[in-house]
């Protein structure tokens, strides 16, 4: 379950970075029109705008083959929460430090709420 949760989101970054619509990002959308203004540093966007690509498209098809195979070996999500609380929320180090942050977050709250706001 957590697998998919973060091989999806980290597909969207991959996708994101593809394409380029950001300043940041060395995708297609960028690169094309560099060739305009350098060649050479055009060629590297290029580079990384079909790296990206390609990693998006392993994702993607390693996501799908994945899902298939949970699908067919016959696990349901409810199964997979099951499995997710009986192995990670057992876990003693797990719940030590969620109980930490827990105290940690109560604490704050608490203190800001005693000491004002400035």
């Amino acid at each position: 379950m957590i697998f998919f949760f973060v091989m999806f989101f980290h597909s969207i970054f991959c996708l994101i970075q593809a394409l380029g619509f950001s300043t940041y990002a060395c995708g297609w959308t960028n690169a094309i029109p560099t060739f305009k203004k350098s060649i050479p540093a055009a060629l590297i966007m290029l580079i990384s705008a079909v790296s990206f690509t390609i990693a998006f498209a392993g994702m993607v098809f390693s996501l799908l083959k994945v899902h298939r195979f949970y699908r067919g070996a016959g696990f349901t999500v409810d199964k997979a929460r099951k499995e997710f609380t009986d192995g990670v929320m057992s876990d003693q180090g797990v719940r030590n430090a969620t109980n930490q942050a827990a105290r940690a977050a109560a604490n704050h709250a608490v203190n800001e709420a005693v000491s004002g706001r400035y």
